[in-house]
């Protein structure tokens, strides 16, 4: 069974950081306050999606017609009385974008300086790039009045870095360190490569999603669950293919194999942290087709639009979550030189990692 062993050792230490020996080795540290910082960046990452959402769910993208300006004024000096209307969420949306930013920065320079781990530097590297490219995509959305395929790359972006920094904040958790400690990760497991698929199948659904909502189309079939009278649309455009697509046939893609992966996932005894994931997302789901149809029925409302992304992304992160943290525990069973398994677990709520505590003997 093939297994990647991405260990990286060094004396550097962090405030916070707990580091462990074991027969001399030094392990990887664990540092409370690295994982905090990232868990509280994929959160505050997970709520700007909400915001964008309710840019276009508002017909707000051009409220603010300039960039990197706003009306002319520095972006960060415009006056806070002025933000009314769709300018309160455009404008809204561009400094908590900046914040963002500059988290990503400063993360980038503490996991380059604390993190032993050259893979995560290189993740830590990457999504820093991804958010410069992301800022300025924006910025282009912005320049060129919303074309279509601008907007919807600046939307399918978001996921991505949002998945980005996801994962490094489970990679930061103690239980995915705990792990990383005991072997590698192991890319040939089943779970890994069915979530995998799911994930990807997933973004191909927010994609379309993207390219349905930025051209307009996302009432172009008014009803459901039929399409207009009949199961088929009587006739074909752009529009309808992207919206027949995004509302019948992904869904029941999605549910079919996501089915599957939490069937799969809570047969894998040693996939503790995958088979918690697979119950998130058993409610994920139910939720996120629930929004879809209120989306459909309440004529685009902005809030309950905006949610159906909301939640839409919590699906992909979860999908992405399953998949890391098969590959994470499944390494460990078929990898690890250690005959004990840890004795202790405790679980924290967050959205990348569950907390647990071992020891071996």
């Amino acid at each position: 069974m093939a297994t990647t062993d991405f260990h990286s050792h060094s004396h550097l230490q962090a405030p916070g950081q707990e580091l462990s020996q074991t027969q001399g080795q030094t392990l990887i540290p664990y540092s409370g306050f690295r994982f905090g910082f990232n868990l509280g960046l994929a959160l505050l990452t997970w709520f700007l999606l909400f915001i964008g959402a309710m840019v276009t769910s508002t017909n707000s993208g051009l409220s603010v017609p300039d960039w990197p300006t706003t009306f002319g004024h520095n972006m960060f000096l415009y006056p806070l009385s002025k933000m009314t209307g769709g300018i309160f969420y455009e404008h809204g949306h561009r400094l908590f974008a900046s914040l963002i930013g500059f988290l990503v920065t400063v993360n980038a320079v503490f996991v380059l300086r604390f993190d032993s781990r050259k893979w995560l530097r290189r993740v830590g590297y990457l999504t820093f790039f991804v958010v410069v490219a992301q800022g300025i995509l924006g910025g282009i959305t912005v320049r060129l009045k919303l074309p279509v395929e601008v907007s919807s790359s600046h939307a399918a972006l978001a996921e991505l870095f949002f998945g980005l920094t996801a994962f490094m904040a489970a990679a930061c958790s103690r239980a995915w360190i705990h792990h990383e400690n005991k072997s590698g990760f192991n890319f040939s497991s089943k779970l890994f490569r069915m979530a995998s698929i799911l994930s990807a199948i997933v973004f191909t659904q927010i994609v379309v999603g993207a390219i349905m909502r930025h051209s307009f189309a996302g009432l172009a079939i008014p009803t459901f669950p039929k399409a207009f009278n009949g199961w088929i649309p009587p006739f074909w455009n752009f529009g309808l293919v992207f919206n027949f697509t995004h509302t019948r046939v992904l869904p029941l893609l999605i549910t079919a194999f996501a089915v599957t992966v939490i069937m799969h996932s809570f047969k894998q005894n040693q996939t503790d942290m995958a088979r918690r994931w697979a119950w998130v997302l058993c409610f994920l789901l139910p939720i996120q087709i629930m929004l879809g149809v209120s989306v459909i029925w309440l004529f685009k409302a902005p809030v309950p639009t905006s949610f159906h992304l909301f939640f839409g992304a919590a699906t992909f992160i979860t999908c992405l979550q399953i998949a890391w943290w098969a590959g994470r525990e499944d390494g460990v069973v078929s990898g690890s030189t250690s005959r004990h398994p840890p004795k202790q677990s405790e679980v924290a709520l967050g959205l990348s990692s569950t907390v647990i505590k071992g020891s071996t003997t």
